[in-house]
């Protein structure tokens, strides 16, 4: 005898299997955000942040004409070969290099504009960087002359021929070795700058009360290279109590020199010159001379990225 089952005896526990199943689906919802939120995507590139350890593939070129200054690929046309630069993104190297990082705060070649530029990049991902001069390694800085202590400078410098009661402590100071007798010889410039050896001699003429006075003597026509600055001194004897130091100073001469307190090289350019003075503009900033007013452009590919927390 078959049992007839009305519909209504069948209702109770269909809504009692979907129950079941809202409960298991909101279960399911409620445990994927929790390991969204709490565990890091593992089918997801990993993501460049401030302080993390990277390793980088780079081509570094000067806008102007694609000349390539920097590069870790042996062919960097080709992009292969070389081994990839083990980089600390921290461009304002206000953090540690996490122990076993091994990395370095940025490569050669490479300002802190690029640095910044990086975050944000996944693993693989290859991005472009252009750098304005004012990004990358600046410009010629008249305003900078001051700080260098290099205001106008004399094209035509005079100089007295005697100079009287300089204390004999700091004659011995300077002039080490020197005799302090009168008539006594000594380069003058020597004692200075070992490179004007030879150039200008001078002679004591008479020690009193711990003071020496003597006299230089130098030779009409004397030529020589100008320290630091590489061009081309005369010295001019206009009569026996003084004499002129003439400077051949031309517009977009450049030189160098080492800044004492922090010990980097300052570009130096003449950007003009007159009957009376030179001026300068200074650059502290760029690796060499070529870089200064220049626009960059670089390549970067990111080989790996190890998050500061791993």
């Amino acid at each position: 005898m078959l049992l007839m089952i009305s519909k209504k005896q069948l209702e109770p526990k269909r809504r009692k299997k979907t129950g079941r199943k809202i409960l298991m689906l909101a279960i399911i919802i409620v445990i994927a955000l929790v390991l969204a939120v709490t565990v890091p995507p593992l089918f997801q590139p990993k993501t460049i942040e401030i302080g993390d350890c990277t390793e980088v593939q780079y081509i570094g070129k000067f806008a102007v004409n694609g000349t390539v200054f920097t590069t870790t690929y042996d062919d960097a046309i080709n992009k292969t070969g070389g081994i990839p630069h083990n980089l600390f993104v921290n461009p304002n190297k206000n953090l540690a290099i996490p122990s076993g990082c091994g990395a370095t705060y940025r490569p050669a070649y490479v300002p802190p504009e690029v640095i910044r530029a990086l975050v944000g990049m996944k693993e693989g991902e290859t991005k472009n960087i252009t750098l304005s001069p004012e990004e990358a390694y600046g410009d010629w800085n008249i305003s900078l002359a001051a700080q260098y202590e290099f205001g106008a400078y004399p094209v035509n410098e005079i100089w007295d021929t005697t100079v009287e009661n300089f204390p004999t402590s700091e004659f011995s100071y300077y002039f080490p070795g020197v005799e302090l007798l009168a008539g006594t010889i000594f380069d003058y410039w020597a004692a200075i700058a070992l490179e004007l050896e030879g150039i200008l001699n001078a002679k004591i003429t008479k020690i009193a009360n711990d003071n020496v006075t003597f006299k230089m003597l130098p030779i009409n026509g004397t030529t020589f290279t100008a320290p630091i600055f590489n061009w081309t001194d005369t010295i001019l004897v206009t009569n026996n109590t003084a004499f002129t130091i003439h400077s051949d100073i031309s517009v977009n001469h450049t030189f160098s020199f080492q800044d004492p307190d922090s010990n980097e090289t300052v570009y130096g350019e003449v950007v003009s010159v007159n009957e009376t003075e030179a001026t300068f503009a200074f650059n502290a900033k760029a690796p060499s001379i070529e870089f200064i007013g220049q626009s960059l452009v670089y390549e970067f590919t990111v080989v790996k990225i190890t998050k500061t927390a791993d």
